[in-house]
């Protein structure tokens, strides 16, 4: 009986014990997942401020905000063609706190420029807009129509802004001038936002950009859109003809994303790609970007890589008119 008293506490004993461990496992697994956010997050903006990049980042940060349950900072970064605010997101800890408004942009820098980042530099978090490219031109400049214009361009060298040289509207319009045989001069800036204010002040015959970035100098008539490189036509443009259909088969635009370092923790990323997704879900941003002009197009982690992927792939197939 002694025996059998021994052997069952015993036996007891050593069920707590495991017990216990299991429980202390289970303590310390938890403590070590992330809680996150707990302090403000920083989003780095390659693009000046007023632009279209920096204008829908920032509201969407704003609206986000609700969810977080803690501030998002906007930085300004341009330095170096916008590279250097690109890289430092590349070498930040992988924590969550510091991300990028990752752009099309970026990925042509890649295949353009020799620079210190890759495409597997980092972490998509979520895809919200994708933007087509739009050809504007002076108000008061000589062209009133698309038909014109492209006539114009097969025997006269025409003037064309663009956000930068290797941006995807740029590469657009080298597809567009090399397929079809036409003659452009381009006058790259720092962005968008310069590229309006140039056309709209008659410095140049024309300028390639979202319609977003064109919206206000267009209201004021002192520039107007005159073709979009889609499929079909823009509904925020529906008298603005395609290129398409004025048999000049070119498509060309800009997508904008939240990206994070590479290596940073899965939970981090879908904490941070839920909040996004519930701005870009909620009535007060779809109310402002509707207002501002910048169409809502959604990618979450996995298909947002793989439009960078594709993206990637589609410039390092036209290298050569880059390195013309």
């Amino acid at each position: 009986m002694c025996n059998f008293k021994k052997k069952g506490i015993s036996t007891f004993s050593k069920s707590i014990f495991f017990i216990l461990i299991l429980l202390f496992s289970i303590l310390i697994s938890l403590s070590a997942q992330t809680i996150f956010p707990t302090k403000p997050v920083e989003i780095i903006v390659t693009f000046a401020a007023g632009g279209a990049v920096d204008t829908s980042t920032r509201v969407l940060a704003s609206e986000a905000e609700k969810y977080f349950g803690q501030k998002i900072l906007i930085t300004n970064k341009t330095g170096g063609g916008g590279t250097e605010g690109i890289i430092q997101v590349s070498k930040a800890k992988p924590d969550g706190y510091q991300l990028l408004a990752l752009t099309s942009a970026a990925i042509t820098n890649i295949v353009t420029k020799k620079v210190d980042y890759q495409i597997d530099s980092f972490d998509p978090v979520i895809m919200f807009t994708y933007d087509p490219a739009t050809l504007s031109v002076y108000a008061n400049g000589p062209y009133a129509n698309l038909d014109e214009f492209l006539n114009a361009a097969k025997t006269t060298k025409i003037s064309i802004a663009t956000a930068g040289h290797s941006t995807a509207n740029h590469v657009a319009c080298l597809v567009l001038e090399n397929k079809y045989n036409l003659n452009f001069k381009y006058i790259h800036t720092k962005g968008v936002a310069e590229v309006s204010t140039m056309v709209a002040g008659g410095h140049v015959a024309s300028g390639v950009g979202p319609w977003a970035d064109f919206r206000i100098m267009t209201e004021q008539r002192k520039m107007k859109v005159i073709g979009v490189m889609a499929d079909s036509r823009d509904p925020r443009l529906p008298d603005v003809p395609t290129f398409k259909e004025k048999g000049y088969n070119v498509l060309g635009g800009v997508w904008r994303g939240i990206a994070a370092p590479k290596g940073t923790p899965p939970e981090v990323i879908r904490a941070l790609h839920d909040a996004f997704k519930k701005a870009l879900d909620s009535p007060e941003l779809q109310k402002r970007y509707n207002e501002l002009g910048l169409p809502i197009v959604y990618k979450n982690s996995s298909d947002f890589k793989a439009n960078i992927i594709d993206s990637y792939e589609s410039y390092v197939n036209i290298l050569p008119l880059l390195q013309q």
